[in-house]
């Protein structure tokens, strides 16, 4: 109901921000990188617009095709015709400055995720099913914050700020590798939603993917992430992450209440299992 605004705010804000660091900072090589970077985000502009002013699947296509763009940006390192693509040693990033920030996005999520539960669960009704369901929930999401926050956040930091190049390795690491990590809270948060609105119902096929495939792609994102800085990430969470997709036929045909329940209890004991240091490797700090 709000494309065009939602568009407009989001190219301001890439567009704006760009053409600022072109504007104060004298001419050289950051300057030329920042320009590169600029030119990269009014090349999407269009393709949001367009998107803003289509309706059902055409806007997804203006819109995934504008996100494509975006995302390759980095990937080719901005390269543009006769002017190649930017030199690396430009990405000069402050890791913990880097990583805080995403951290705070990944905060900002977990929060929205609880408030979420938490308005459904008031709508519902707080009758017994709704509590345990709204229990479920937080329980689920205490758990994923501890398997970022617990060890491979602040490992991350030391090892990305040993890198050669650390702006390379803060592109893999947090542009591309927080994307399923981000989105697997945004699926479990939909997930909770429904089991809280209709915990005693079955949750189907679609209700399944969601509850379980949430959870799991969180998983495979925070291994994925931890690969990349050198962090391997204890094998129970890829074995989990296994366990909750080949679960998704069962769940199809169980109660919200009862999946919900199944995937809190696993993703408690991937808590214990880090406390108790089952399954991590030895790789250092």
């Amino acid at each position: 109901g709000h494309a065009l605004l939602f568009v407009a705010s989001y190219c301001a804000l890439q567009v704006g921000r760009n053409a600022f660091v072109v504007g104060v900072t004298p001419p050289g090589a950051f300057n030329r990188n920042f320009q590169q970077i600029l030119a990269w985000s009014l090349l999407s502009v269009p393709l949001w617009i367009g998107g803003a002013l289509a309706d059902g699947d055409a806007r997804w296509a203006w819109w995934l095709a504008a996100l494509a763009l975006d995302l390759a940006a980095p990937l080719v390192r901005f390269w543009l015709p006769r002017l190649g693509d930017t030199p690396m040693i430009e990405w000069d990033i402050d890791p913990g400055h880097f990583a805080e920030r995403f951290q705070l996005l990944l905060i900002i999520v977990l929060g929205e995720s609880i408030v979420l539960t938490g308005a459904t669960a008031t709508d519902a009704g707080l009758d017994a099913s709704v509590v345990v369901a709204l229990g479920f929930a937080f329980v689920s999401a205490v758990a994923l914050w501890w398997l970022y926050f617990g060890q491979v956040a602040t490992a991350a930091v030391r090892r990305v700020a040993a890198e050669a190049a650390p702006g390379k390795a803060g592109r893999d690491a947090y542009t591309y590798l927080h994307l399923p990590i981000v989105a697997g809270i945004l699926l479990t948060a939909v997930a909770d939603e429904l089991v809280i609105a209709h915990p005693s119902d079955d949750l189907g096929t679609a209700g399944a993917l969601v509850a379980l495939g949430g959870p799991a792609l969180y998983l495979l994102g925070v291994v994925a992430f931890g690969i990349r800085i050198g962090r391997h990430q204890p094998w129970t969470r890829l074995a989990s992450a296994a366990l909750l997709l080949a679960a998704v036929p069962l769940a199809a045909e169980s109660t919200g209440l009862a999946v919900a329940g199944g995937a809190a209890a696993l993703l408690a004991l991937l808590v214990a299992g880090d406390l108790l240091g089952v399954g991590c490797p030895d790789d250092g700090p």
